[in-house]
């Protein structure tokens, strides 16, 4: 177990002599079938769509220049521990870890085995680790985390109320988010916006979906951007 996994015990809700390291990363879903409900998850899930991802994250960062400032839009504080939910590869999850230094923590979470074992491969850095877990069981403790950031994620998952209610218990009070998700956009994304998410099979949010559910789970300061059929939602937890 690396010293990043050893960090990360206190944090998950789960009692540490269940806990196993498979390939580098806490493996909470072993032996258990990992059930995909749309066509783009199913993707992620295989060795084909965990490289087609890493081929489409640059194109990304280049058209939606919001989805290279995660650290900046999370306002990350030295000492810092983060939740990077659903991180794929680790394309995110590595600048996470230089911008919260040595003291502080990243923890990468993602439901693929095929992406979590790139992002072990590819990270050298000594605070970060890893756990496979499904975002709708969020398996960490209530107020564990300083911030967290989730790219591209909500989209696919069934109950988005369930993952944004653990987004909420997880984040302390002040903590801060930066969300991305697909979404209607305007003018022709939004023409392409039905065929886009049914050949998908991904939710596209309408422009209120994802600031109203913040909203009413405490987070304040919320802002809302799209780009395309992206959109960026930032907020902060209302401190205690």
């Amino acid at each position: 177990m690396t010293g990043a996994l050893h960090r990360i015990v206190p944090l998950l809700d789960v009692p540490e002599e269940e806990l196993s390291v498979r390939d580098g990363y806490f493996d909470l879903l072993a032996g258990q079938p990992v059930r995909s409900t749309r066509r783009a998850q199913s993707m992620w899930l295989n060795d084909i769509g965990a490289g087609l991802y890493d081929m489409v994250h640059p194109v990304t960062r280049l058209i939606a220049p919001e989805s290279r400032r995660v650290p900046e839009r999370l306002a990350l504080e030295w000492g810092s521990t983060v939740l990077d939910l659903g991180c794929g590869p680790a394309n995110i999850t590595v600048s996470l870890a230089h911008a919260v230094g040595e003291r502080g923590l990243v923890v990468g979470l993602d439901v693929s085995e095929k992406m979590l074992a790139r992002a072990v491969r590819r990270t050298a850095e000594p605070n970060v680790g890893y756990v496979r877990a499904d975002a709708e069981r969020l398996p960490l403790r209530d107020e564990s985390v300083d911030a967290l950031c989730s790219s591209v994620v909500l989209q696919l998952v069934e109950n988005v109320d369930a993952v944004v209610d653990h987004i909420a218990r997880v984040v302390r009070p002040g903590g801060r988010v930066a969300l991305s998700a697909t979404a209607a956009g305007y003018g022709l994304a939004r023409r392409l916006t039905p065929h886009v998410g049914s050949f998908a099979g991904a939710h596209m949010f309408e422009p209120d979906e994802l600031p109203s559910r913040l909203a009413d789970r405490g987070f304040t300061g919320i802002r809302s951007r799209t780009h395309g059929m992206l959109q960026f939602v930032d907020a902060r937890k209302r401190p205690a």
